[in-house]
């Protein structure tokens, strides 16, 4: 017998020394011809063969020494010595064999004690630990997913250590063949050693051994270098693809003629791409694999390249198979198909491929919920109410439909910037996205408008905003505490939810939609923000020119809003602008102490989406303002406000592919005030692209008329454009969230110490985008541990760059990542700054104490023109 067959003798002979009867029970089926020819001495070996009757009958006369009770008799002298070998599993017996089991000993695998424990891989690891310590845990492994039979395992226990001994083990140490053929793969460190010790046949006997590659010469270093990676890919390629998916320029590679080698194969290649030091090396030889076997040209079944990674035509090819897929609106198979390939090795080395993935999930999430709001249009009529509710409420709400949008956009740009993105049908998917959200977008505010205009201006069930500071914020400043307000111009419902996310474990949140004040213009919705403004808002015609006025006073621009505050309020007030409060100085610390009420003003997103130029800009720009308001929050709890209420004045549509055709003349008269989605003025035409109202239907006080357009129409305004715009009657315009936040007390738990750690692929940035990995460990017994952790990219004090994706656990608004104890995070990061660098540091900051974890200083940039 072999030293594992033998292992399991002594297992199973200590036991009949001790119990006398053991019943072996084999579920993995792996002993039945051990059982056959088991000897032991002065020991009788039953197997079970044809059933329990037959079995027990031959085990009669050993039991007549045991008791009714499944007790040994007193004068029952020597015990009987039987093994009874039941090929099943416990479980499957019906307790046929319980009396032997009570007066013996049962071994199975899994036993609780390990005495008795019979499970192969356990015992083939101790056996290995024994006499090839570095190949104990990988042939366990193959022994556990059943690829080496008990006689195989017998042979290579035998001749352990023949293949890592001698010159190798001098050159490589004491290290498994699978570590040895990974460092030679790895470079050409050990290439002078091995060729001076004439050790290149030895490595050849390991590559044949393990891999199933047979070498007939003996070539150089190099050559057999090559050869053993190109058999390597393109084994676990072949191995993945069906008999009849196999392109004939595959026909002729000789493979293994054994499943553990494919298997260690397998797992050589897995240990590679996972090895960070060792990255490079495979992404290399795949592109060099690739390009000389011209594999990127071949024909392969796109089904079988699903669950391969072994070169980078595979993603692309995938890639174009999502695309096609969701042309014909199959949305669940490239869903499912983007989450597996997001972690996948090209996606981790090449962020551009990530980013592409990320951009086919969200593609086929927007086109989910616009699918379900259309069908849902289609079948009746709905009052505003119920649109409202449907867009912020229901489970899956409507305003995510925008919130797909924004994100496909701003991924679409980070993918612009590696130059094209047609190689894998990316232009035509954005086509196809934006058409279809625009058109989403139109029958939705079709549905609102009309609503509006059979039901009136002020739909039951929210509150107005104007009755914000009222109902938000005075009772909170009445109780005696500090509470901060912020006022984000632009901030859409959708984005103030997602800034909400997140935030659950710092803080008990209440997000609330509001009616928007119609206009939803910034003069107008700022000022139903402010105090008093549940007593009525004015718009008045002084000069040519509109006055909006509270309680009778002008309060049209920030300066004024801001007096307003400071003379209305019965608390102490200061008032700063959102980037006063993301790096707070000591001086403005002081003057948070001083406060009771913080207003805190943004205008960021309107100004760009108004005056940006550019709408990349505008739409990279948007996700900065959310993770630059979660820090603002964030640095006034540790200041000591633990009450915040966050409102907007209006929200936007921001689309592109909408028609020309919606375009349209004003009514004209006298005009006060034109915006893409609203007139102001007085006399005029009608017509049938939009509707008017008078101010008092809108409850405004003044002598104006309104008029808005249906649908997604435009009015024709000078300068005017047709993607960013606001002020009119749809629920993305109208709908404003009212976010209360209460900053939770510290949890007192025990100390944990967590080491945070930040590694480079390559030792310099060439790219604007690049990777770093994030990894947690955590000391002590503690491994349920998880940190949310905000990068920063810095140069000197200037932030020159952001987050743009990670492998999990990334939020987009906050551009935060969570890092989960033992599972490292591939993070992309995108360098935005335009200006030349040439250091760079890494941060990895806390978000809940905003202490620093980790850092990466003089990061080397050389970035191509």
């Amino acid at each position: 017998m072999g030293k594992v067959s033998d292992k399991v003798c002594e297992l199973l002979n200590r036991q009949v020394k001790e119990r006398g009867i053991v019943v072996w029970y084999d579920s993995e089926k792996v002993y039945d011809g051990l059982a056959k020819r088991l000897q032991i001495p002065e020991t009788t070996v039953l197997c079970y063969e044809n059933g329990f009757f037959p079995l027990r009958e031959r085990m009669e006369q050993f039991l007549e020494f045991v008791t009714e009770d499944g007790r040994p008799q007193d004068d029952c002298g020597v015990p009987p010595k039987l093994i009874v070998y039941v090929p099943k599993s416990r479980s499957e017996t019906g307790f046929a064999l319980i009396e032997a089991e009570s007066v013996g000993a049962v071994v199975e695998p899994g036993a609780p004690t390990a005495d008795r424990n019979s499970r192969l891989s356990s015992l083939v690891e101790q056996v290995f630990n024994g006499v090839a310590p570095e190949k104990a845990a990988h042939v366990a492994r193959q022994t556990e997913e059943g690829l080496l039979t008990l006689a195989e395992l017998d042979q290579m226990a035998e001749e352990a250590g023949t293949v890592t001994t001698g010159a190798l083990k001098l050159i490589f140490g004491a290290a498994s063949p699978v570590d040895v053929i990974l460092s030679f793969l790895a470079g050409n460190e050990f290439d002078v050693k091995l060729e001076k010790k004439h050790s290149l046949s030895e490595l050849a006997v390991v590559a044949r051994e393990e891999l199933g590659l047979d070498v007939e010469l003996i070539p150089t270093a190099t050559e057999l270098r090559t050869a053993i990676r190109r058999h390597l890919l393109l084994c676990e390629l072949i191995q993945g693809l069906p008999e009849e998916g196999f392109p004939p320029s595959l026909s002729t590679i000789a493979l293994p003629r054994k499943p553990v080698q494919f298997d260690t194969i397998r797992h050589v290649l897995n240990v590679w791409r996972q090895r960070l030091d060792l990255q490079e090396a495979y992404r290399e030889t795949a592109e060099n694999v690739q390009a000389m076997t011209q594999l990127d040209k071949a024909v392969f079944p796109t089904e079988a390249l699903r669950g391969l990674e072994t070169f980078p035509f595979i993603e692309y090819r995938l890639l174009l198979s999502a695309r096609n897929n969701l042309a014909q609106r199959d949305t669940d198979s490239p869903l499912a198909l983007a989450k597996e390939r997001r972690a996948s090795f090209w996606s981790r080395v090449y962020p551009e491929i990530s980013l592409r993935w990320s951009l086919v999930e969200v593609a086929a999430r927007l086109l989910q919920v616009s699918g379900l709001i259309c069908d849902a249009l289609k079948r009746r009529k709905f009052t505003a109410e119920e649109l409202i509710t449907a867009y912020t409420r229901h489970g899956e709400p409507w305003m995510l439909l925008d919130r797909y949008a924004r994100h496909l956009e701003s991924r679409y740009v980070r993918c612009e910037t590696f130059g094209s993105t047609d190689d894998a049908g990316m232009d035509e998917l954005m086509h196809q996205c934006r058409v279809e959200y625009a058109n989403t977008l139109a029958v939705l505010a079709e549905a609102y408008s009309g609503a509006l205009e059979r039901e009136g201006f002020t739909p039951a069930g929210f509150d107005q905003q104007s009755q914000t500071f009222r109902n938000a914020v005075a009772p909170l400043l009445k109780d005696g505490g500090k509470v901060a307000y912020f006022l984000v111009d632009a901030l859409r419902y959708e984005m103030a939810d997602e800034l909400c996310e997140g935030l659950s474990a710092d803080f008990t949140v209440h997000l609330e939609p509001a009616l928007g004040q119609l206009p939803g213009i910034t003069s107008v919705g700022m000022a139903a923000l402010l105090p008093a403004a549940e007593n009525g808002l004015a718009l008045e015609a002084v000069g040519g020119r509109m006055r909006v006025c509270v309680q009778g006073e002008t309060v049209n621009d920030r300066s004024a809003r801001v007096t307003w505050f400071q003379e209305k309020s019965d608390s102490p007030t200061k008032v700063f602008k959102l980037g006063d409060i993301v790096r707070l100085t000591p001086k403005r610390k002081r003057e948070l102490a001083e406060a009771q009420l913080v207003i805190v003003t943004s205008q960021e997103i309107d100004r760009h989406g108004e005056e940006g130029g550019e709408d990349e800009e505008t739409r990279l720009y948007m996700d900065e303002v959310l993770e630059k308001l979660r820090r603002g929050l964030r640095n006034l709890v540790q200041a000591g406000i633990m009450e915040l209420v966050i409102a907007a004045d209006h929200g936007f549509i921001f689309a592109e592919a909408l028609e020309s055709g919606l375009k349209m003349d004003p009514p004209g008269g006298k005009t006060i005030a034109l915006h893409d989605r609203v007139w102001i003025g007085q006399g005029g035409v009608a017509a049938d692209g939009f509707f008017r109202v008078n101010a008092s239907d809108l409850e405004l006080g003044g002598p104006l008329e309104l008029a808005f357009p249906k649908g997604l129409g435009i009015f024709k305004v000078p300068g005017g454009g047709c993607s960013y715009f606001h002020g009119g009657a749809s629920l993305q315009e109208q709908i404003i969230p009212v976010c209360r936040l209460t900053a939770k007390a510290p949890k007192r738990s025990a100390v944990i110490t967590v080491n945070l750690k930040l590694q480079l692929a390559k030792p310099k940035i060439t790219n604007r985008f690049f990777s770093v990995t994030v990894s947690l460990e955590a000391e002590g017994l503690f491994t349920d541990v998880a940190k949310r952790v905000r990068l920063e990219i810095l140069s000197g004090k200037d932030e020159v760059g952001h987050t743009a994706m990670a492998a999990y656990g990334f939020e987009e608004g906050s551009r935060e990542i969570v890092v989960d104890y033992g599972k490292p995070n591939s993070v992309t990061i995108m360098i935005s700054e335009t200006k030349k660098l040439e250091h760079i540091e890494i941060r990895a900051v806390d978000c809940e104490s905003q202490l620093l974890l980790a850092s990466l200083t003089g990061v080397p940039v050389e970035l191509a023109i």
